[in-house]
């Protein structure tokens, strides 16, 4: 279990390295020496790298008893690390476009430090294109005096430097830390960085300098209660996820400003609301006690550092960072033993979801009786199938379904369906409304709403819906082949500027304002009968050996044969015996992998939509009654006419 949530973590700084290597492919380094005492941040960057980078590219130096690098992870999921004896690294004798990432923990305040930091001064520079960062771990904040609620750089600098007359070992060895590093700068190397963290919190390393979140978690399971007292409101920290912390160094690396020190931290807490995080976690697990007094605002201590530098720097970014709940509640599991429970994730679907997936099985039967009635076959696809090889019922996590046909049998069922569906279902294409203009039809359920981010848009029924996927014959000649997927993908394209009908940056801002007012002269009915044209320009071809996903979300896949779909069997989706194709496994293996039977990481575990609007309206409740309610009118809800 810890490993796994760790793994997911390291997948996830995996691919923003990724994204950032992409970016700043232009000024890349070659090559990354991690340097490391007990700073956890090793664990994940010297993974996460290997991933990204050529063998040998990522090398570890072994010169502390307690390194926190997971070896035992980094071989069975980056091989190709290079480790090394300090020696062995200082007798280096080319180390150009590198990096050097030296990873430490205050608190320890090992005086190798120092060496340390002249043998990579000294390499630097001799070397060209090279940068030093320096991580380190502060020692214990003490409370922040005169009402102040958060330090900066310089601020910090100035209350230990001068204020604090008792310093501690580790005060006292971080100040000589920085002291080093100006001197490095002032001799003439600038491309030096440190990055100061307070409170790192992650997976495996869960002990703070400021508080103990293990033991605090821990407690609490040991007595399956959670109590806060007035003290636990008094007492504000910062803190931040690890992954986070190396996603803003990677970030770092290309960006910071030669010479700054940046505080990297994110979130402000209390320890009262790091206690209600764990009740909120686990509230079946574990009671809750509050006994407090109310707090004066003067009796309120402050031991947090300012991300202003840094977040204005831009080192964070938002799609690969942990919000404070979801960074808390992956340390709580780790810290209690328990399970990550993937519907922590799923809250966006307000407790719908299993409501959701019913409705579609729903439909889903409606399809099946009418294919059966008119002899259309039909199978499961994509996901759908996927689960239900995987487990016999819908992914947990997915919110939608999707059905394939081959496009003789697509067309038989498109003029039949909106003839025999039940009339609580429509079929929605844009044969059949002229609101709607999607290349892939759909079975929607009336007098609901399903709207994402892009669908809330237009105006349109926009019910629940199942998804009706073509696959459809292509060439064996792969230049023909190529010029169909691209005069596809151009289609679709098209439909979706012309609908959306304003610029987006998605599809080329200056272009699509250009194109716009051309687009806009082009009936509909023709724009969609182009896109047929492309998807189907070899369908009267004979013996035809492969096929495309021409209506889905892997066209760009390419081809794959045809065999793969031509026989059926079956299997159960939640409940329901359902066709599948006989070579499933061939399937699944083209279009995720061919480890597709496992479940995907944690991160992975999302919903497929973003909503903008999910109303199940009448059918939000099993036992609801034909026809007791009034109909969905899309011009607004007080536009709905009254039931006599």
């Amino acid at each position: 279990m810890i490993e796994n949530i760790f793994s997911d973590e390291v997948k996830i700084l995996s691919k923003y390295i990724n994204k950032c290597f992409t970016y700043y492919s232009d000024t890349a380094y070659n090559n990354y020496y991690i340097i490391s005492d007990n700073n956890p941040l090793a664990a994940y960057l010297a993974p996460a790298l290997m991933q990204n980078s050529e063998e040998g590219s990522v090398i570890v130096v072994e010169d502390f008893d307690n390194l926190t690098v997971n070896k035992e992870y980094c071989e069975a999921n980056a091989p190709g690390i290079v480790y090394v004896s300090l020696d062995s690294f200082k007798n280096m004798k080319k180390t150009d476009n590198s990096v050097y990432l030296l990873l430490n923990d205050s608190n320890l305040h090992d005086e190798k430090w120092f060496n340390i930091l002249d043998i990579c001064e000294d390499k630097a520079k001799n070397s060209t294109n090279t940068k030093i960062i320096v991580g380190t771990i502060l020692p214990e904040l003490r409370e922040i005096p005169n009402g102040i609620k958060q330090f900066a750089e310089r601020e910090y600098n100035y209350y230990y430097e001068t204020q604090v007359s008792d310093k501690t070992a580790a005060e006292s060895f971080y100040i000589a830390l920085e002291k080093k590093c100006r001197k490095i700068v002032k001799n003439g190397f600038t491309k030096l960085n440190i990055f100061r963290y307070d409170n790192l919190l992650d997976s495996n390393y869960a002990t703070t300098p400021n508080f103990d979140f293990d033991k605090i978690v821990k407690d609490a399971f040991a007595s399956s209660k959670v109590e806060i007292n007035k003290a636990d409101f008094c007492k504000n920290y910062s803190f931040i996820h690890t992954k986070d912390a190396a996603c803003a160094l990677i970030k770092a690396i290309f960006s910071a400003r030669d010479g700054h020190i940046y505080n990297i931290t994110m979130h402000n807490v209390t320890l009262a609301d790091l206690k209600l995080q764990i009740h909120k976690s686990f509230p079946d697990k574990l009671s809750l006690s509050i006994n407090s007094d109310a707090v004066d605002k003067n009796e309120i201590k402050s031991y947090c550092l300012s991300c202003l530098k840094a977040t204005k720097a831009t080192f964070y970014s938002k799609k690969f960072m942990f919000n404070s709940e979801e960074a808390l509640y992956r340390v709580i599991c780790n810290a209690s033993n328990n399970n990550y429970d993937v519907q922590t994730k799923l809250e966006c679907y307000q407790g719908k979801l299993q409501r959701l997936k019913d409705i579609e099985i729903d439909i889903l039967a409606e399809i099946d009786r009418i294919c059966k009635k008119h002899d259309i076959k039909w199978f499961l696809a994509g996901g759908s199938l996927l689960g239900a090889i995987r487990e016999g019922k819908s992914i947990e996590w997915d919110d939608d379904l999707d059905i394939g046909f081959l496009r003789e049998d697509f067309e038989k069922f498109q003029k039949i369906a909106p003839k025999e569906l039940d009339k609580k279902y429509y079929y929605s294409s844009p044969w059949t409304d002229d609101n709607c203009h999607y290349y892939i039809d759909k079975i929607r359920l009336k007098d609901s709403y399903f709207s994402t981010a892009y669908s809330n848009h237009f105006e349109l029924e926009d019910g629940v819906f199942v998804d009706l996927i073509v696959y459809d014959q292509t060439s064996s000649n792969r230049l023909l082949e190529k010029f169909q997927i691209k005069f596809i993908c151009a289609m679709v394209r098209i439909l979706n500027i012309r609908w959306y009908n304003i610029p987006r940056k998605a599809y080329r801002y200056k272009l699509t304002k250009i194109a716009l007012p051309f687009l806009r002269l082009i009936p509909w009915k023709v724009l969609h009968k182009l896109f047929d044209i492309a998807a189907t320009m070899f369908s009267k071809k004979k013996n035809a050996e492969y096929l495309l996903d021409s209506t889905g979300q892997h066209i760009r896949y390419g081809r794959f044969p045809k065999y793969y779909l031509e026989e059926l069997t079956e299997a159960e989706l939640d409940g329901l015996k359902c066709p599948i194709p006989v070579h499933y496994a061939e399937y699944l293996s083209f279009f995720y992998g061919e480890n597709y039977f496992p479940k995907p990481s944690i991160s992975s575990q999302v919903g497929a939509h973003q909503f903008a609007r999910l109303d199940l309206g009448e059918f939000v409740f099993e036992d609801k009654k034909p026809g007791d309610f009034r109909a969905v009118d899309i011009k607004g809800e007080l536009f709905e006419a009254e039931i006599d």
